[in-house]
Protein backbone atom coordinates (compact mmCIF):
# COMPACT_ATOMS: atom_id res chain seq x y z
CA UNK A 1 0.00 0.00 0.00
CA UNK A 2 2.52 2.52 1.16
CA UNK A 3 5.74 2.66 2.52
CA UNK A 4 8.56 4.44 4.21
CA UNK A 5 12.25 4.89 2.75
CA UNK A 6 14.43 7.37 3.62
CA UNK A 7 14.80 10.01 0.79
CA UNK A 8 18.14 9.07 -1.28
CA UNK A 9 19.06 13.03 -1.01
CA UNK A 10 17.94 14.70 2.16
CA UNK A 11 18.00 11.42 4.25
CA UNK A 12 14.58 12.37 5.50
CA UNK A 13 12.08 9.88 5.70
CA UNK A 14 9.91 9.32 2.55
CA UNK A 15 6.23 8.27 2.20
CA UNK A 16 6.43 6.43 -1.00
CA UNK A 17 2.62 4.95 -2.74
CA UNK A 18 1.13 4.20 -6.19
CA UNK A 19 -2.20 5.96 -7.17
CA UNK A 20 -5.37 4.36 -8.26
CA UNK A 21 -4.15 5.23 -11.88
CA UNK A 22 -1.05 3.53 -11.36
CA UNK A 23 1.03 6.47 -10.81
CA UNK A 24 4.12 6.13 -8.17
CA UNK A 25 3.79 9.20 -5.63
CA UNK A 26 6.29 10.25 -2.84
CA UNK A 27 6.32 12.80 -0.05
CA UNK A 28 9.11 13.85 2.13
CA UNK A 29 8.62 14.68 6.22
CA UNK A 30 11.10 16.28 8.56
CA UNK A 31 10.34 13.38 11.10
CA UNK A 32 9.39 9.46 11.00
CA UNK A 33 6.50 10.57 13.59
CA UNK A 34 4.40 12.89 10.50
CA UNK A 35 5.34 10.48 8.36
CA UNK A 36 4.19 7.25 9.67
CA UNK A 37 0.54 9.89 10.62
CA UNK A 38 0.52 10.64 6.18
CA UNK A 39 1.04 7.21 5.74
CA UNK A 40 -1.73 5.56 7.82
CA UNK A 41 -3.95 8.40 5.85
CA UNK A 42 -3.02 7.61 2.45
CA UNK A 43 -3.76 3.63 3.46
CA UNK A 44 -6.89 4.53 4.43
CA UNK A 45 -7.80 6.07 1.73
CA UNK A 46 -6.95 3.55 -0.87
CA UNK A 47 -8.53 1.33 1.20
CA UNK A 48 -11.95 3.17 1.18
CA UNK A 49 -11.94 5.03 -2.25
CA UNK A 50 -11.45 8.14 -0.52
CA UNK A 51 -8.18 8.56 -2.06
CA UNK A 52 -7.35 12.32 -2.96
CA UNK A 53 -4.20 13.25 -4.22
CA UNK A 54 -2.30 15.20 -1.61
CA UNK A 55 -0.43 17.70 -4.54
CA UNK A 56 -3.78 18.43 -6.62
CA UNK A 57 -4.81 21.01 -4.63
CA UNK A 58 -1.69 22.84 -5.04
CA UNK A 59 -3.03 24.26 -8.51
CA UNK A 60 -3.61 28.16 -8.34
CA UNK A 61 -7.59 29.15 -8.64
CA UNK A 62 -6.66 31.59 -11.23
CA UNK A 63 -4.87 28.83 -13.28
CA UNK A 64 -7.95 26.12 -12.77
CA UNK A 65 -10.29 29.08 -13.51
CA UNK A 66 -8.17 29.44 -16.98
CA UNK A 67 -8.37 25.52 -17.43
CA UNK A 68 -12.11 25.16 -17.05
CA UNK A 69 -13.11 28.65 -18.49
CA UNK A 70 -15.06 31.52 -17.15
CA UNK A 71 -18.94 30.24 -17.85
CA UNK A 72 -20.73 27.25 -18.80
CA UNK A 73 -20.76 26.97 -22.88
CA UNK A 74 -24.74 26.55 -23.01
CA UNK A 75 -25.06 29.96 -21.40
CA UNK A 76 -26.19 33.45 -23.45
CA UNK A 77 -23.25 35.28 -24.75
CA UNK A 78 -24.47 38.18 -22.68
CA UNK A 79 -24.11 35.44 -19.08
CA UNK A 80 -20.70 34.34 -20.45
CA UNK A 81 -19.74 38.14 -20.49
CA UNK A 82 -20.97 38.90 -16.82
CA UNK A 83 -19.60 35.86 -15.50
CA UNK A 84 -16.35 36.62 -16.91
CA UNK A 85 -16.65 39.95 -15.79
CA UNK A 86 -17.46 39.14 -12.19
CA UNK A 87 -14.38 36.48 -11.88
CA UNK A 88 -11.88 39.39 -13.46
CA UNK A 89 -13.19 42.15 -11.14
CA UNK A 90 -13.88 40.37 -7.94
CA UNK A 91 -13.06 36.86 -7.62
CA UNK A 92 -9.30 37.12 -9.07
CA UNK A 93 -8.28 39.88 -7.33
CA UNK A 94 -9.27 38.48 -4.39
CA UNK A 95 -8.48 34.77 -4.89
CA UNK A 96 -6.10 34.27 -7.99
CA UNK A 97 -3.16 33.63 -6.86
CA UNK A 98 -4.65 30.72 -3.64
CA UNK A 99 -4.30 27.28 -4.14
CA UNK A 100 -7.53 25.14 -4.27
CA UNK A 101 -6.73 23.58 -1.02
CA UNK A 102 -6.04 26.69 1.01
CA UNK A 103 -9.18 28.13 0.86
CA UNK A 104 -11.55 27.60 3.95
CA UNK A 105 -15.41 28.36 4.84
CA UNK A 106 -13.61 31.54 6.46
CA UNK A 107 -12.08 32.68 3.82
CA UNK A 108 -15.45 32.99 1.98
CA UNK A 109 -16.86 34.69 4.85
CA UNK A 110 -14.36 37.32 4.89
CA UNK A 111 -14.41 37.88 0.85
CA UNK A 112 -18.42 38.24 1.23
CA UNK A 113 -17.40 40.92 4.02
CA UNK A 114 -15.36 42.48 2.07
CA UNK A 115 -18.13 42.62 -0.93
CA UNK A 116 -20.48 44.18 1.47
CA UNK A 117 -18.21 46.99 2.37
CA UNK A 118 -18.04 47.47 -1.25
CA UNK A 119 -21.28 47.88 -1.15
CA UNK A 120 -22.50 45.21 -3.49
CA UNK A 121 -26.27 43.91 -2.85
CA UNK A 122 -26.89 40.54 -1.64
CA UNK A 123 -28.13 39.39 -5.32
CA UNK A 124 -24.28 40.11 -6.50
CA UNK A 125 -23.63 38.68 -3.78
CA UNK A 126 -24.77 35.29 -4.17
CA UNK A 127 -24.40 35.59 -7.80
CA UNK A 128 -20.55 35.74 -6.73
CA UNK A 129 -20.60 32.95 -4.54
CA UNK A 130 -22.13 30.64 -6.89
CA UNK A 131 -19.26 31.64 -9.37
CA UNK A 132 -16.90 31.33 -7.02
CA UNK A 133 -18.35 27.94 -5.70
CA UNK A 134 -18.46 26.65 -9.17
CA UNK A 135 -14.49 26.82 -9.40
CA UNK A 136 -14.53 24.24 -6.32
CA UNK A 137 -17.31 21.72 -7.26
CA UNK A 138 -15.58 21.47 -10.44
CA UNK A 139 -12.02 20.69 -8.66
CA UNK A 140 -13.92 18.31 -6.30
CA UNK A 141 -15.57 16.28 -9.42
CA UNK A 142 -11.57 15.67 -10.43
CA UNK A 143 -10.83 14.42 -7.16
CA UNK A 144 -8.36 17.50 -6.58
CA UNK A 145 -10.03 18.54 -3.11
CA UNK A 146 -12.56 16.88 -0.76
CA UNK A 147 -14.66 19.76 -0.33
CA UNK A 148 -16.32 22.91 -1.83
CA UNK A 149 -15.63 25.42 1.32
CA UNK A 150 -18.75 27.50 -0.11
CA UNK A 151 -21.18 24.87 1.14
CA UNK A 152 -20.99 25.13 4.34
CA UNK A 153 -23.92 26.95 6.50
CA UNK A 154 -21.48 29.52 7.47
CA UNK A 155 -20.95 30.47 4.46
CA UNK A 156 -24.71 30.59 3.26
CA UNK A 157 -25.84 32.68 6.59
CA UNK A 158 -22.80 35.49 5.60
CA UNK A 159 -24.61 36.85 2.55
CA UNK A 160 -26.42 39.96 3.37
CA UNK A 161 -30.29 39.06 3.12
CA UNK A 162 -32.26 40.11 0.20
CA UNK A 163 -32.92 44.24 -0.04
CA UNK A 164 -37.18 44.15 -0.30
CA UNK A 165 -38.46 46.06 -3.28
CA UNK A 166 -41.73 47.12 -3.52
CA UNK A 167 -43.05 46.28 -6.94
CA UNK A 168 -45.42 48.89 -8.74
CA UNK A 169 -47.30 47.76 -11.20
CA UNK A 170 -50.17 49.74 -12.70
CA UNK A 171 -53.72 50.17 -13.09
CA UNK A 172 -55.46 50.10 -16.98
CA UNK A 173 -56.09 53.74 -16.79
CA UNK A 174 -52.83 54.37 -15.63
CA UNK A 175 -50.91 51.99 -17.94
CA UNK A 176 -52.76 54.20 -20.66
CA UNK A 177 -52.07 57.42 -19.24
CA UNK A 178 -48.38 55.81 -19.63
CA UNK A 179 -48.96 55.24 -23.65
CA UNK A 180 -50.17 58.59 -24.15
CA UNK A 181 -47.16 60.65 -23.05
CA UNK A 182 -44.52 58.92 -24.54
CA UNK A 183 -43.61 59.31 -28.29
CA UNK A 184 -46.36 58.28 -30.52
CA UNK A 185 -43.95 55.44 -32.01
CA UNK A 186 -43.84 53.40 -28.54
CA UNK A 187 -47.31 53.85 -27.46
CA UNK A 188 -47.87 50.45 -28.63
CA UNK A 189 -44.88 48.94 -26.88
CA UNK A 190 -45.83 50.52 -23.93
CA UNK A 191 -49.49 48.71 -24.13
CA UNK A 192 -47.86 45.28 -25.28
CA UNK A 193 -45.61 45.22 -21.78
CA UNK A 194 -48.04 46.33 -20.25
CA UNK A 195 -50.24 43.61 -21.05
CA UNK A 196 -48.54 40.60 -21.93
CA UNK A 197 -45.23 41.03 -19.56
CA UNK A 198 -42.90 40.97 -22.76
CA UNK A 199 -39.39 41.66 -21.47
CA UNK A 200 -37.74 44.82 -23.05
CA UNK A 201 -35.33 42.62 -25.08
CA UNK A 202 -38.18 40.36 -26.68
CA UNK A 203 -39.68 43.58 -27.54
CA UNK A 204 -36.90 45.14 -29.21
CA UNK A 205 -36.29 42.00 -30.90
CA UNK A 206 -40.07 41.49 -32.45
CA UNK A 207 -39.91 41.44 -36.02
CA UNK A 208 -43.09 41.30 -38.81
CA UNK A 209 -42.26 37.98 -39.42
CA UNK A 210 -42.96 36.57 -35.91
CA UNK A 211 -46.97 38.32 -36.04
CA UNK A 212 -49.29 35.60 -37.33
CA UNK A 213 -52.94 36.13 -37.34
CA UNK A 214 -53.52 37.08 -33.62
CA UNK A 215 -50.37 36.00 -32.18
CA UNK A 216 -46.89 36.97 -31.27
CA UNK A 217 -44.23 34.12 -31.42
CA UNK A 218 -41.10 35.02 -28.73
CA UNK A 219 -37.79 32.78 -30.11
CA UNK A 220 -35.49 35.67 -29.58
CA UNK A 221 -33.63 39.16 -27.57
CA UNK A 222 -31.83 41.89 -28.29
CA UNK A 223 -28.80 41.95 -26.04
CA UNK A 224 -26.11 44.83 -25.42
CA UNK A 225 -22.59 42.89 -25.66
CA UNK A 226 -19.85 44.73 -25.48
CA UNK A 227 -21.43 47.79 -26.64
CA UNK A 228 -23.19 46.49 -29.27
CA UNK A 229 -27.11 45.18 -29.58
CA UNK A 230 -27.05 41.61 -31.32
CA UNK A 231 -29.87 38.91 -31.33
CA UNK A 232 -29.85 36.06 -28.73
CA UNK A 233 -31.78 33.51 -27.37
CA UNK A 234 -34.22 34.57 -25.23
CA UNK A 235 -33.59 34.17 -21.15
CA UNK A 236 -34.71 30.34 -20.90
CA UNK A 237 -36.37 27.87 -23.31
CA UNK A 238 -39.88 28.06 -21.74
CA UNK A 239 -39.05 32.07 -22.59
CA UNK A 240 -39.67 30.80 -26.54
CA UNK A 241 -43.37 30.78 -26.44
CA UNK A 242 -46.36 31.89 -28.28
CA UNK A 243 -48.35 35.07 -26.61
CA UNK A 244 -51.71 36.51 -28.00
CA UNK A 245 -52.49 39.69 -28.81
CA UNK A 246 -54.26 41.98 -27.24
CA UNK A 247 -57.72 42.65 -28.83
CA UNK A 248 -57.07 46.42 -28.56
CA UNK A 249 -53.53 46.05 -30.68
CA UNK A 250 -54.72 43.78 -33.28
CA UNK A 251 -55.32 46.51 -35.89
CA UNK A 252 -51.56 48.10 -34.70
CA UNK A 253 -50.22 44.41 -35.75
CA UNK A 254 -52.29 43.77 -38.83
CA UNK A 255 -50.51 47.40 -40.65
CA UNK A 256 -46.87 46.75 -39.90
CA UNK A 257 -44.00 47.33 -42.54
CA UNK A 258 -41.90 44.34 -42.89
CA UNK A 259 -38.45 44.67 -39.97
CA UNK A 260 -38.56 44.68 -36.56
CA UNK A 261 -41.98 45.78 -35.06
CA UNK A 262 -40.42 48.48 -32.46
CA UNK A 263 -37.46 50.44 -34.26
CA UNK A 264 -36.11 53.58 -33.28
CA UNK A 265 -37.26 56.58 -35.30
CA UNK A 266 -34.64 56.33 -37.54
CA UNK A 267 -35.79 52.51 -38.39
CA UNK A 268 -32.92 50.54 -37.19
CA UNK A 269 -33.31 48.50 -33.77
CA UNK A 270 -33.78 50.55 -30.84
CA UNK A 271 -31.00 50.21 -27.87
CA UNK A 272 -32.39 50.14 -24.87
CA UNK A 273 -30.66 52.87 -23.03
CA UNK A 274 -31.62 54.95 -25.75
CA UNK A 275 -35.31 54.21 -25.18
CA UNK A 276 -35.07 54.31 -21.07
CA UNK A 277 -33.57 57.69 -20.95
CA UNK A 278 -35.36 59.42 -24.21
CA UNK A 279 -38.51 58.11 -24.25
CA UNK A 280 -39.60 55.72 -21.64
CA UNK A 281 -37.88 57.91 -18.47
CA UNK A 282 -39.50 61.56 -19.63
CA UNK A 283 -42.71 59.33 -20.53
CA UNK A 284 -43.33 58.65 -16.76
CA UNK A 285 -42.53 61.50 -15.19
CA UNK A 286 -45.11 63.42 -17.67
CA UNK A 287 -47.71 61.19 -16.23
CA UNK A 288 -47.95 58.54 -13.70
CA UNK A 289 -44.82 59.42 -11.65
CA UNK A 290 -41.23 57.88 -10.55
CA UNK A 291 -40.28 55.53 -8.92
CA UNK A 292 -41.03 53.22 -12.15
CA UNK A 293 -39.10 50.64 -14.35
CA UNK A 294 -39.80 49.32 -17.47
CA UNK A 295 -40.07 45.93 -15.76
CA UNK A 296 -42.52 47.14 -14.22
CA UNK A 297 -44.64 46.86 -16.59
CA UNK A 298 -44.32 43.06 -16.54
CA UNK A 299 -45.49 43.62 -13.03
CA UNK A 300 -48.32 45.19 -14.07
CA UNK A 301 -49.28 42.46 -16.71
CA UNK A 302 -49.29 39.92 -13.79
CA UNK A 303 -51.75 42.50 -11.75
CA UNK A 304 -54.09 42.98 -14.72
CA UNK A 305 -54.51 39.54 -15.78
CA UNK A 306 -55.33 38.15 -12.18
CA UNK A 307 -57.99 41.13 -12.34
CA UNK A 308 -59.08 39.00 -15.20
CA UNK A 309 -59.67 36.25 -13.38
CA UNK A 310 -56.72 34.18 -16.05
CA UNK A 311 -55.72 31.04 -14.01
CA UNK A 312 -51.84 30.70 -12.93
CA UNK A 313 -50.68 28.72 -15.03
CA UNK A 314 -51.72 30.59 -17.85
CA UNK A 315 -50.13 34.15 -16.45
CA UNK A 316 -46.85 31.50 -16.20
CA UNK A 317 -46.83 30.76 -19.69
CA UNK A 318 -47.34 34.47 -20.67
CA UNK A 319 -44.56 35.04 -18.96
CA UNK A 320 -42.54 32.50 -19.98
CA UNK A 321 -41.32 31.60 -16.74
CA UNK A 322 -39.44 28.09 -15.87
CA UNK A 323 -42.27 26.81 -13.39
CA UNK A 324 -45.55 27.57 -12.01
CA UNK A 325 -43.47 27.59 -9.00
CA UNK A 326 -41.25 30.75 -10.25
CA UNK A 327 -44.41 32.99 -10.49
CA UNK A 328 -45.90 31.70 -7.42
CA UNK A 329 -42.25 32.64 -5.64
CA UNK A 330 -42.57 36.41 -7.41
CA UNK A 331 -46.33 37.21 -7.61
CA UNK A 332 -47.82 34.90 -5.07
CA UNK A 333 -48.48 38.02 -2.98
CA UNK A 334 -50.89 39.10 -5.58
CA UNK A 335 -53.48 35.97 -5.92
CA UNK A 336 -54.31 36.53 -2.58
Amino acid sequence: MAAIREHPTTKRPSVYWYEPNGRKRQKTFQNKSDAVKFKKIIEAELLTNRYTSPFAGQTLIQDWLETIGYSKQSNRESTKIQHKFMYKKLIVPYFGSKKLDAVRPTDVVDFLFHLQNLDYSSETQRKVLNLLSRIFNTAVEEEMIVKNPCKTSLVRSSVSPPEFKEQRFLTKDELTWLSDCINPQYKELILLAGLTGLRKGELFALETSDISDNKIKITKSLTLINGKAEITHPKTKRSIRTVDIPDELLDYFLNLKKGPVFPSIKGSRMQAGNFRNRYFQPAVKASIGEPFRFHDLRHTAVALAIKDNKHPFEISKMLGHTSIKTTFDVYGHLFS
